[in-house]
């Protein structure tokens, strides 16, 4: 499958869980089911298969499965690219909808008192 394809097919598939993409992109981050497994709280076999569900519904092999963990398809990077470029963009709406959230603080600070403490 070529990878603008994929690309086409993520655009048109509402069906994808952000539990299967988020289970997907801890995976490339850490390159290992069993650590990624243990940062997402769930068994090795559950996220194994959160990955396959993820990998039937789109066709495509994401990682290089060996002995010394796993590795990125050409189609698993591009779809690394797009969960990154998802996360920021839910995050710069999240800010944007509610600055409160927002690591700086904004707003106006009124301090009032009586005219003769003010003095």
């Amino acid at each position: 499958m070529k990878l603008n394809n994929l690309i086409l097919r993520l655009i048109f598939i509402v069906s994808i869980t952000s539990q299967n993409l988020d289970a997907f992109l801890v995976c490339a981050q850490t390159c290992h089911f069993t650590r990624a497994a243990k940062l997402l709280h769930i068994t090795q076999s559950a996220l194994s298969q959160r990955i396959r569900n993820l990998e039937e519904e789109l066709s495509v092999q994401l990682f290089i499965r060996d002995r010394s963990g796993i590795r990125l398809t050409a189609a698993g990077a591009k779809l690394l690219q797009y969960c990154l470029t998802r996360n920021e963009l839910e995050k710069e709406v999240l800010d944007q909808i509610n600055p409160k959230s927002s690591a700086g603080f904004s707003g106006e600070l009124r301090i009032g008192g009586f005219s003769s403490v003010m003095r």
